[in-house]
């Protein structure tokens, strides 16, 4: 994934919510009512989803040591949510529209070809496997980042975080990468930027 060209310098689930767990929208997205214009649907929390979609299925919320897994073409360019998870194993490889991962530990990560922005926040021993636009990750410690990034990475405020090449391979990826718009060979995971 651009390795090459890259410089050095500078108890398992299916994914289906959890019964009793939180509805989409609750916790800090408020609820989920609002517009619907165009085919497609606004939530409170400002998330787009094609008409007829349900946003609970383009979610990882408050999971505790479980196997989360979305088959290839599950979610299909839509936003995904990872929050409020400790000591899951989380597998998304599928093409996304952006994903945000909030409040979680100790998790191990894999999200497949995102088209715009990857956002890490306020996470704690973690592992993630990523390819997107743009990466930025905040108030986060100890995170091991595998990453393949077609803009400059972005942290702040953050300690113990470390990056490498993005090393992963299965059936799809290259046509998701190019359902994302990623060339595979503009990876600049080293070049992280350090705002603090």
């Amino acid at each position: 994934m651009g390795c090459l060209l890259s410089t050095a310098g500078g108890s398992s689930q299916s994914g289906a919510p959890k019964p009793g767990g939180p509805r989409p929208g609750q916790g800090a997205g408020g609820s989920v009512a609002a517009a619907q214009s165009g085919g497609i649907v606004v939530n409170s929390a400002g998330n787009n989803f094609r008409k007829g979609l349900d946003p609970k299925d383009f979610m990882c919320t408050h999971r505790r040591d479980e196997t989360f897994v979305r088959e290839p073409g599950s979610v299909n360019g839509q936003q995904f949510v990872i929050s409020d998870c400790s000591g899951c194993a989380i597998f998304i490889p599928d093409h996304c529209e952006m994903v945000t991962l909030d409040r979680c530990a100790g998790c191990r990560v894999l999200v497949g070809p995102c088209e715009s922005s990857i956002f890490v926040r306020n996470c704690t021993d973690m592992k993630i496997v990523a390819s997107c636009r743009q990466f930025r990750m905040r108030d986060c410690e100890r995170v091991d980042v595998l990453l393949h990034c077609v803009s400059q990475p972005s942290i702040e405020t953050s300690t113990a975080v470390r990056f490498g090449c993005f090393q992963l391979a299965y059936f799809s990826l290259a046509s998701q990468l190019e359902r994302a718009r990623l060339p595979p060979l503009a990876n600049r995971w080293s070049e992280g930027y350090n705002f603090t």
